[in-house]
């Protein structure tokens, strides 16, 4: 059985460097709901992984 990553060409948007070693992005899921990423890329650890939506009521 083969394993397929549902996420695996995900758009993402946003790519930034905070520092030189902290990495934030965010891969859109589904049409209007993403996850915002902050990754240290140095010492290989997720900061961060905060769900967000682009609908400006929330919904």
């Amino acid at each position: 059985m083969t394993l397929v990553d549902p996420h695996r060409h995900v758009p993402f948007s946003g790519l930034v460097w905070l520092a030189s070693d902290i990495l934030v992005f965010d891969p859109w899921t589904q049409p209007h709901y993403g996850i915002h990423y902050a990754v240290d890329v140095r010492a290989h650890r997720l900061l961060q992984a905060a769900p967000f939506t682009d609908r400006v009521d929330g919904r």
